[in-house]
């Protein structure tokens, strides 16, 4: 929630450093970091990872008065994930200068391959907190289960407040409950080979600034199930890439309908969606950007 100590260390020591990466955000940890390298009048960029939207409550406006805009604009670049994002922080500092830089994924390093036609388990893997909208999962899972009952739905994440309502349908429900599954959170080293055992990835998060577990899993060659505003669904959809669906839980059923019904399609839909994200995520050109960035 704070680091009180951070912000003197950086006056202390910001003067050591030639440029400074800011990843930034509304927060009471960035701000005073923001006001730090400011301060030290040290050249920047600044990247805000979804974090900076238009915001009209009055603690907003404080601050984006105080610091967030000068923030912005004096950064020598400000990097956005997606184009929308790009858009928002335009309305928040029109004078920034905003680059759409999106995340990456290495690929020179070994991952496991899923085998989506020969695998019948959806998987939710992301935080269980109501933006993400877990609940959604497990209502397509009721509305899927008697036409496809060699199926199971399985969520993987930390609980932050979803599990307790998803607990009660469950209960109420016990032939649903012997097909959902919560399998509580992953570390991050693990999730590559929990996805390779998945035959399709869902995230039904509602505005998703970026979704760095869909290409995690188109990586490993899964076919992949997004709401359409999640900010890198325009991309996916436009490569026949993955599928995109506006609403709640009897969109996202009606959008794994066909993938469940067929092991070719989800086959072919894994296919595609690794070749996308191999040729529009891979890390080395994020790397390259960067470095002539630090480097001028």
């Amino acid at each position: 929630m704070s680091a009180p100590t951070m912000a003197p260390w950086l006056l202390a020591n910001l003067s050591r450093f030639d440029a400074v990466h800011l990843h930034f955000a509304r927060d009471l940890v960035l701000v005073p970091a923001a006001a730090a390298v400011l301060a030290a009048r040290r050249k920047y960029v600044a990247q805000t990872h979804g974090m900076v939207v238009p915001n009209s409550k009055k603690s907003a406006k404080i601050l984006d008065s105080v610091v967030v805009r000068r923030a912005l604009s004096r950064a020598d670049v400000v990097y956005a994930l997606v184009e929308t994002e790009r858009a928002e922080l335009l309305k928040v500092e029109p004078k920034a200068q905003v680059e759409v830089l999106p995340n990456g994924l290495d690929f020179d390093e070994p991952r496991p391959q899923a085998n989506p036609a020969e695998k019948t388990d959806v998987l939710y893997l992301a935080r269980l907190a109501p933006r993400k909208r877990p609940m959604d999962f497990v209502q397509a899972a009721k509305l899927l289960a008697a036409d496809f009952p060699e199926w199971t739905f399985s969520l993987v994440g930390p609980d932050e407040g979803e599990v307790e309502a998803i607990n009660r349908v469950l209960a109420a429900d016990p032939a649903l409950a012997r097909r959902v599954r919560w399998e509580g959170p992953l570390a991050p080293d693990q999730t590559a080979g929990r996805m390779a055992q998945a035959g399709v990835y869902v995230l039904p998060a509602e505005r998703e600034p970026f979704g760095m577990t869909i290409i995690e899993a188109q990586a490993v060659g899964l076919p992949v199930v997004m709401r359409s505003d999640c900010g890198i669904a325009p991309g996916i959809v436009n490569a026949d890439a993955g599928v995109a669906y506006d609403g709640g839980a009897e969109e996202l059923a009606a959008a794994l309908r066909p993938l469940l019904s067929s092991p070719e399609a989800r086959t072919s839909l894994g296919e595609r969606a690794q070749q996308y994200v191999r040729s529009a995520f891979g890390v080395s050109s994020v790397v390259d950007r960067l470095e002539r960035r630090y480097r001028s």
